[in-house]
């Protein structure tokens, strides 16, 4: 099967940009757990995948996720991280909500920019998608930028 997952790497890098800018904005009561719970979902939404980063680690799993669902439907809709932010909210876990939506929903953006896209109303038919082939020289240049950007918003926060 081809792989049509942007990369885990990229993935990480994106949400790890994300937090940086979020953590700068916002008070967080724990930053290391926000950052690794973020870090966590962004790998965790490739679960219908068994073949990603954390589908190998849980084949079964991942296996019957992907017969059922597909790679790239439900849970790569926007439908998923809103049900967890309004379950978690209800429990008074906000900050735990904000982790799992930001790391679900720069999942889905850095998907977005893949030619396959995301059916982000799923299951309405409306597909998303961009330029960006898996493996390929851009998404080695996005890595790089984003890696660049980390760098920098380090040096400014530190």
């Amino acid at each position: 099967m081809k792989n049509t997952a942007m990369q885990a790497k990229t993935h990480i890098l994106f949400s790890l940009i994300c937090v940086l800018f979020y953590i700068d904005y916002y008070n967080v009561q724990n930053p290391i757990i926000f950052t690794i719970l973020v870090l966590f979902t962004t790998l965790a939404v490739d679960i219908d995948e068994s073949n990603s980063k954390l589908g190998k680690h849980f084949k079964p799993f991942s296996s019957i996720i992907q017969w059922i669902l597909g790679h790239r439907g439900l849970l790569h809709s926007l439908l998923i991280p809103l049900l967890f932010y309004i379950i978690l909210s209800f429990l008074n876990q906000q900050e735990i909500a904000i982790a799992i939506a930001l790391g679900y929903i720069s999942h889905i953006v850095m998907d977005i920019l893949t030619p396959q896209g995301v059916y982000i109303f799923y299951p309405f038919k409306l597909k998303i998608n961009g330029p960006i082939k898996v493996g390929s020289w851009l998404e080695k240049l996005l890595a790089i930028l984003l890696l660049i950007a980390i760098a920098v918003k380090l040096l400014f926060v530190l």
